[in-house]
């Protein structure tokens, strides 16, 4: 029905030229009244309009007409609606001609914290544009930060053949990476244990705020927090504890994750670097460690998370392999670079457009090679719908 609504801003607004020239803004709002009744919950509101200024925490009044979010009715479809639902998001409104109101709120200590961060990000974001092709700049600020918006959809595509595609959203492998990164910086710098802990959870926890938390970042975040202490521990029984130990609480706080895609992935992909990557390594332990070790990791990943990708996916990537060991070193070395280039580019412009340059160079290698491998025959092969017993 038609109504007016009044909230607050939850998350940073995002904006998006259409195809025909017309500016969409769309806000996610914790709703405080609707027609002056109180209300609680959060709804999406698109509004199509000049952009307007708008922050973390503004007021936000929109009218238009409110809908209940529904699923497409196309069979296998993945459930958005227990996505949005377990985010708290229950209604979606289309904001009328009126558009939308904002006016500017200063806020408490944690929204202009949240501020800062949108600032952080937009610095990033601003200094790849800057340098890069804005197809470039999309993508590798969906590697950093997570988001779709500008992705080549032909790049989501490779990257998806080939197994891949969670490297362009903050998840799991992000963790992980940052993770060994610190602990091979602690481990040159001959750091205790204690020191490498806690610069872990140190970059750990400011890069899981920079990804603006949302409900995965905050997922991938506990599970490479917990992973890392039982690593840095060095007591793999420990890690399938903590692991254990997460979903369990996860759930207790909302238990319709248990639905959710991105949940089930993240956890039976870290169960398997967990149970069964160690004794693949040993299988393996004859050829070169360059190699071994990223196709452990990734077998055990695949293994262990195979039958939910084929449940909703109905597709196995032959090619993953490959683009783990090849195509997966660049990519990191990309998103390890790219946060240290937007701290450079805030200290020395000059030299942060250089590196982010050479930054754009690496990424379109990677991704070159990795269409090569995407287009190799029989690279992703598809499986019908199994019942549940298979």
């Amino acid at each position: 029905k038609s109504a007016r609504v009044v909230g607050f801003i939850r998350d940073e607004p995002q904006i998006k030229i259409m195809p025909n020239g017309i500016i969409q803004q769309r806000f996610i709002v914790e709703v405080e009244t609707v027609s002056k009744n109180p209300a609680s919950g959060a709804l999406i509101v698109t509004a199509y309009n000049e952009a307007c200024p708008a922050r973390i925490g503004d007021k936000i009044t929109a009218e238009g007409t409110i809908k209940f979010i529904s699923n497409y009715k196309n069979p296998g479809q993945i459930d958005g609606v227990t996505r949005l639902k377990s985010d708290g998001i229950t209604a979606r409104m289309s904001a009328g001609k009126n558009g939308v109101e904002i006016e500017s709120v200063d806020g408490n200590f944690w929204t202009k914290f949240l501020r800062i961060v949108a600032a952080i990000r937009a610095h990033y974001q601003q200094s790849m544009q800057q340098v890069m092709s804005s197809e470039d700049a999309a993508a590798i600020f969906a590697m950093l930060f997570g988001g779709y918006a500008g992705l080549n959809p032909e790049l989501v595509e490779d990257f998806q053949t080939t197994g891949i595609v969670h490297i362009l959203s903050v998840s799991g492998s992000h963790m992980s990476l940052l993770a060994a990164a610190t602990a091979y910086f602690c481990l040159l710098l001959k750091l205790p244990r204690w020191a490498t802990v806690a610069l872990g959870f140190f970059v750990i926890i400011t890069y899981t705020l920079l990804s603006g938390m949302l409900p995965q970042v905050i997922r991938s975040a506990i599970m490479g927090l917990l992973v890392f202490l039982g690593t840095a521990l060095k007591r793999d029984v420990m890690s399938a504890r903590f692991l254990a130990f997460a979903a369990l609480g996860m759930l207790i706080y909302q238990p319709l994750l248990i639905f959710d895609v991105s949940f089930q992935l993240s956890f039976s992909s870290t169960a398997g670097l967990i149970y069964i990557a160690p004794n693949l390594r040993i299988l393996m332990r004859e050829l070169p460690r360059w190699f071994s070790m990223p196709a452990a990791m990734t077998v055990s990943a695949q293994i262990a998370s195979l039958p939910i990708i084929i449940w909703y996916f109905n597709q196995v990537s032959l090619s993953s392999v490959l683009a783990n060991v090849f195509v997966m070193p660049l990519l990191e070395i990309v998103i390890v670079g790219g946060l240290l280039g937007g701290l450079i580019a805030l200290v020395i412009p000059v030299a942060g457009k250089i590196f982010f340059v050479g930054e754009s160079l690496i990424f379109g290698a990677g991704a070159e090679l990795n269409k090569l491998f995407a287009n190799l025959p029989f690279s992703a092969v598809q499986v019908p719908t199994l019942g549940i017993a298979a």
